[in-house]
This record gives C-alpha cells, structure tokens and sequence, in this order.
C-alpha cells in the first residue's frame, strides 16, 4: 500500500502527474492538498497528520495475532532471558514511585503489556494499597502471571511475598489497543509494551480517557536509534521490524492526545552478545522477531542475513563479543 500526497499548487511536480503514480502502484491512495505546493506536509502539517494516522489506521503495521502466538510460546522462558527488559521495569517502578506521591494516593492502576509479571510485582510493592488491573495480548502470558501471582484470589507472588493481599490483582487477556474498561485509574504503567502499538493517536486519547483526572501515565519503550549500527546495514528497502519513535515525535503525540506535563528521559542501554546471530537468536526466543503484516515485510534473500551479521561483527566485535545498543524512552505525562 502506498500513500500519495500532492499538492495542487506544485510547481516542480504538477498534480498532473498523480495520474501516472496511480499506474504505477498498485494500491495507491492519493490525497490532494489543493493549496499547498510542493512540499505540502509542511505547508500544512496537521493535516497531513491526520491523513497519515487515517492511512496507517486502516492498515496496521503490525500482526497482533503473530504478535501474541510468539509471546504465549516465549514466556515460560521469558524472565530468563530479559535482563535488560526487568531493569527498565525496576527504573520505571522507581521513578513512578518518586513522582506519583503518597502512596495512598493511587488505589486503582491498570498495567499494560504485564508480560511475565515482573513490572507487576513492582508496582505492588510500591503502591501497597492499589489495586492492579494486568493485561497483556499474550494468553500464554496472562496464563503464567496467574500461575505465579494467582487471580484476585489471595496468593502471593515469589517475588513479594506477604505484598499482594487477596484480590489486590487481577489478570485478562486484552489488547490495549482496543481494549474497554468501565473502570478509571490513577495510574496507568507499562514496560517495553508501547512500541507495539499500531494505532497510537487513538490509543494514546482511549487511555487518557481511562485516566482519573490528575492521574498519571508512565511508561517505558525502545526508541529509534535502538540497534542504529546493525539498522545502517540493511540495504535500502529492507526493514529490521516496525520503526521506533523519538523523543520529540513521542512529545507531540503525548500533546496531541490532551495530556500534559510530560517528561521524557531517553538513555542508552548496551548488551553484549556472543555475536550478531546470537542476538537474533535472542530476539526471537522471547517472542520479539519481526511481526510486521507480510504485506510490509521483505526479507533478506536467503544467506543475506548471516552475511549482514558477519560484517556488523567485524565493524563492532570486540574479545567479549558484540555490543548491541538500546535506546530507551522513560516517560511520565499527566492527564
């Protein structure tokens, strides 16, 4: 699927000429701005947001059902394997505890992405007198939480004994994206999640929504200069998954959905890997390989992969093995 924008007033390409893109792609839309010249997404920018939100909205990026089927297979294995992924939540936990205040001032938070249950765990200890509302896309997951922490029934979690007092958390299988509570929330977490989104416009106003006033959005994700080495050697056209977003484009997204004193911290988090295919080997063990719609995918023909690896190993190995680098967002924003 390919988007056209065309202004009506160009010069350089005349409108005219939308006539002959439209013969040469295949599933085109196109979208005439009729006062704007050549370059009309920034002659008239919010506008062109909206087209483009539209567009993507109509066709996700990503497969939420691939998306779930990897997670649900991965997450026996999965606290083994993201070390990285539980210190973010620790951060997060930290830094919400700090700046949400008296801790008998959130009683009700909703959790996205719960994964395993680890960022949980957190957030009941932190807020002691809340009660937690966990969802995650994964059934595999919402499974394993209620094996470790049980339903609202009273048992404990390994990780906070004597913590989670009975029906303090409750586990459902959901899509943030979509999902419907009648509920509202001082505080709505999550941890690595939001880069999984395909909607984030609407999603960001649904869940500000869900907001008691005053209540506080926390959240933290991977952003775009995340494996920017290993990105810069795949040939033009060649994606390594969906794109990541940055700091100033999560700040006007935050803005445009209404909320307000937003704060985002973005750092750098390095892991060393034997070498670049044990990395992707990494990846795909715990369900986070490529899940964009196969109408967006083109795969690297066969050995192009291995051979991509090799030379980012000769470009960035040292004795210890290859150093991948994250970029992380953290970020706080208050309805």
């Amino acid at each position: 699927p390919t988007l056209l924008v065309h202004g009506g007033q160009d010069e350089i390409i005349p409108p005219e000429h939308a006539a002959g893109f439209s013969a040469a792609f295949r599933n085109l839309e196109v979208h005439l701005f009729a006062d704007a010249g050549h370059v009309p997404f920034l002659e008239e920018p919010t506008r062109f947001r909206k087209v483009l939100a539209a567009f993507f909205d109509r066709r996700p990026l990503l497969d939420k059902q691939v998306l779930a089927r990897r997670f649900s297979e991965a997450a026996a294995d999965y606290p083994e394997h993201t070390p990285l992924q539980q210190s973010l939540a620790a951060e997060l936990a930290a830094e919400t505890r700090r700046r949400v205040g008296p801790r008998g001032t959130c009683r009700r938070i909703l959790e996205i992405g719960c994964g395993t249950g680890h960022l949980t765990g957190l957030l009941a200890g932190a807020f002691p007198g809340a009660r937690i509302l966990a969802v995650d896309l994964a059934p595999g997951m919402i499974a394993h939480c209620r094996r470790r922490f049980g339903d609202g029934a009273g048992k404990t979690g390994r990780i906070a004994p004597g913590q989670i007092s009975p029906g303090r958390l409750a586990f459902r299988v959901a899509d943030a994206e979509t999902m419907r509570s009648r509920d509202r929330f001082d505080l709505i977490a999550s941890s690595a999640t939001f880069q999984w989104f395909n909607h984030w416009e609407r999603t960001l106003r649904r869940l500000r929504r869900l907001l008691r006033p005053g209540g506080w959005l926390a959240f933290s994700l991977f952003g775009e200069r995340t494996f920017a080495a290993l990105r810069a050697l795949f040939p033009p056209g060649y994606a390594m998954g969906q794109p990541l977003p940055s700091a100033d484009r999560l700040r006007r997204r935050l803005r445009d959905a209404g909320f307000s004193r937003i704060e985002i911290a973005t750092f750098p988090r390095v892991r060393t890997y034997p070498d670049t295919m044990a990395f992707f080997r990494a990846l795909r063990k715990i369900g986070a390989g490529n899940a964009l719609r196969k109408q967006y995918q083109q795969p690297l023909p066969g050995g192009e992969l291995a051979a991509l690896a090799a030379r980012h190993d000769r470009l960035h190995a040292s004795g210890r093995g290859v150093r991948i680098t994250y970029e992380v967002h953290q970020v706080l924003a208050r309805r």
